[in-house]
């Protein structure tokens, strides 16, 4: 064990947090080992900022308050509130105990849900209401390859898939593989990233949200200037 200066306690032998806000849930997990993880998720809607600092520190205090060695983040694409709080949350904690922060998209957490003979898939997730966007994944010589994103209408999302296994971790589309009630991303979170390597490990200060196409203030601006100059016509 190495000594820190943190009031929270030690910095662990290879001790990582995980964080994930992309969804409806906040759901927080920290380990050493895949198979002794703590864990904890809670309902948040819109509210991610007001429980996830408690939960991040009731998975540490039960892990004796240990300091973790990296954390990881899923940086989307997801909720847009949630998302930012999970990240910017990350972001903070890594800067202050000087370690270093591991982004992990919804993407590649979808991957876990997918069939173990599947090698082609497609990972649907909600952008803001009624839009959504898509990408088809390939499962390659090194691993799952990301393909282009396409933004779809919630009913466009499962055509033209010719028998391509759909996940959609985040919502609801009807004939999709989803995540069963008691699916924890946080604890698939710990696995991708846990099985990364070094290179994938940021300086806090690299990490930015992954959104696909314009974000929701974006749209919310450009809704009210085209409003304003419907008006003025």
């Amino acid at each position: 064990m190495k000594a820190d200066a943190n009031s929270r306690g030690v910095w662990s032998l290879d001790m990582l947090l995980a964080i994930d806000c992309a969804g409806p849930r906040v759901s927080v997990c920290a380990g050493t080992h895949k198979d002794n993880l703590v864990s904890r998720g809670l309902n948040a809607k819109l509210n991610h900022n007001e429980i996830l600092a408690a939960a991040v520190w009731e998975v540490l205090d039960l892990l004796d308050e240990s300091v973790p060695d990296r954390v990881a983040v899923n940086v989307g694409p997801g909720t847009f509130t949630g998302t930012r709080v999970g990240v910017s949350f990350a972001v903070g904690i890594a800067q202050g105990w000087g370690i270093p922060i591991i982004p992990v998209t919804s993407f590649e957490l979808a991957i876990g849900m997918a069939p173990a003979s599947a090698d082609r898939v497609a990972v649907a997730l909600p952008i803001v209401r009624n839009l959504w966007c898509r990408v088809f994944m390939l499962r390659g010589d090194s691993g799952w390859e990301e393909g282009e994103i396409e933004e779809l209408d919630r009913a466009s999302v499962s055509i033209g898939l010719n028998q391509t296994p759909l996940l959609a971790p985040l919502g609801d589309i009807s004939g999709a593989i989803m995540t069963p009630p008691d699916w924890c991303p946080s604890c698939e979170l710990w696995k991708v990233a846990n099985d990364s390597n070094e290179t994938t490990h940021l300086d806090p200060a690299m990490v930015r949200v992954r959104y696909v196409g314009p974000s929701q203030a974006e749209r919310n601006f450009r809704d009210r200037r085209r409003a304003v100059e419907d008006s003025n016509r």
